[in-house]
């Protein structure tokens, strides 16, 4: 399979893959819960233009990633226990539905 270059990339393709290098990001705490993300940073980090930059931060406040704080950027969601509790449960019942062992 040949790999792609970024330069080959799609306008909708590069920002895909904007979006789901910065999901996984905050995920993976390598954005920490709090830390301030401003369009500048994206900007800088991914090469995109300011409307696929918005349009990426659209979709991680949408995602609740997220929290705008309007000209001073954004910041990354902090972790409920509520969350994680959530969480927990959805994933006992899917392993109890599908007789699955860990």
């Amino acid at each position: 399979m040949q790999k792609k270059s970024l330069d080959k990339l799609s306008k909708h393709s590069l920002n895909e893959l904007a979006y789901k290098l910065i999901k996984e990001d905050i995920i993976s705490c390598e954005l920490l819960p709090g830390m301030v993300i401003s369009e500048g940073l994206l900007l800088d980090r991914f090469k995109l233009s300011k409307s696929p930059t918005r349009s990426v931060l659209i979709r991680l406040k949408q995602d609740g990633l997220i929290t705008s704080r309007g000209r001073q950027g954004s910041v990354i969601s902090k972790i409920m226990i509520s969350d994680v509790q959530e969480i927990s449960h959805c994933l006992v019942a899917i392993i109890l539905k599908n007789n699955l062992i860990l």
